[in-house]
């Protein structure tokens, strides 16, 4: 599809902007765990998908179980800029990281977290 859609007429390719945020401390996006005023992140672009035949950019804060170049980047600013491209040039997606301050007394627990599933029994 992208090849049919060719080139905006500026000549430029048609970019899209995403902002991801990451609070100081807080186990799904900062790598270390620890409220110290540096988020350190790494992220996961995707390419290759295709949503409804058109090429979907996106990308994410890595799971922890995948191995990836973290950056820190100091609370109350922004950083991990970057472009990632279609095939064909047409299509872009621009990712600006920000770190923000730690959640108070740095609890990111949520309610539930400490209750006894279900499905998960003590043997």
């Amino acid at each position: 599809m992208a090849r049919l859609l060719g080139l905006h007429p500026s000549g430029k390719p048609i970019l899209r902007t995403i902002d991801l945020y990451c609070r100081d401390g807080d186990p799904h996006c900062d790598r270390d765990g620890a409220c110290d005023g540096t988020c350190t992140v790494a992220f996961c672009p995707t390419d290759g998908n295709y949503i409804g035949g058109c090429p979907f950019l996106g990308g994410g804060f890595c799971p922890a179980s995948v191995d990836e170049t973290t950056e820190p980047i100091a609370v109350g600013t922004q950083s991990g800029e970057g472009t990632q491209y279609d095939g064909n040039n047409n299509l872009a997606t621009k990712f600006t990281i920000h770190c923000l301050n730690a959640a108070p007394k740095c609890d990111y627990s949520l309610p539930g977290d400490s209750v006894d599933h279900c499905c998960v029994r003590n043997r």
